[in-house]
């Protein structure tokens, strides 16, 4: 893959470029790390359901028919690019708010902030992927399981499996705070295999179940006022 010096905010592969197909351009830039988070829009030949269905694998975030007015591409364009932009403010702010997960020293330690804040992007990343494990995550990280066990012990005080299940566990009251999801959906998101299972982790970790916390955030104001 070609580096890109100055990243775009959209890449707009055609179906066939120079003899190559848009579908394995796609895949590549997807698959590319430092590029990854550009959103890539296809533009497709035919606009029907079999063309559709044959550029599911491309892993391109829109396909627009080749023949689509230039009016309603540039507009589809600028709504991907503000969805985009707006996920990433969102993933900045969430892992801002697990600041307090590592000892005080270690905050103003720069190779220690650019280590854990790798692992909490590939951890909110692979949040929703049930399975995901610690060797799965060193495999990513490019470190041995004991390298990464020490690691992470000295930056955060905590185990991986630990400081895994911290993450998840900050993250499943934020989810249940603001509302927007059922304890359902939040175990689907955080990868667990079922809402019961979810519940009785949630519970071990803060000694409350869901439904107990999200009532006791409800008669929250009226204890406050």
């Amino acid at each position: 893959m070609t580096t890109i010096n100055k990243k775009p905010d959209a890449i707009i592969i055609d179906e066939n470029v120079d003899g190559t197909c848009g579908d394995e351009l796609c895949l590549r830039i997807k698959t590319e790390e430092t590029i990854a988070a550009i959103p890539v829009i296809l533009l497709i030949e035919y606009n029907d359901n079999k063309s559709y269905i044959s550029h599911a694998a491309s892993k391109a975030d829109r396909l627009e028919p080749r023949t689509t007015d230039i009016y309603r591409l540039r507009t589809d364009i600028h709504m991907l690019i503000n969805s985009y932009l707006f996920l990433a403010k969102r993933t900045n702010r969430m892992l801002a708010n697990t600041t307090h997960m590592l000892p005080e020293a270690m905050e103003k330690d720069e190779d220690n902030l650019i280590f854990i804040n790798k692992v909490r992007e590939l951890l909110e990343n692979n949040l929703s992927t049930e399975g995901y494990t610690i060797d799965m995550l060193c495999s990513t990280m490019g470190m041995s399981r004991t390298v990464f066990y020490h690691k992470i012990k000295e930056v955060t005080g905590r185990p991986p499996v630990e400081y895994m299940l911290t993450f998840k566990m900050e993250r499943a009251k934020m989810l249940l705070k603001s509302g927007r999801h059922s304890i359902a959906e939040i175990a689907d998101m955080l990868g667990y295999c079922d809402a019961k299972y979810f519940g009785r982790k949630f519970k071990d970790y803060y000694h409350i179940c869901p439904t107990g916390y999200l009532k006791k955030i409800e008669q929250a104001p009226a204890v406050n006022s």
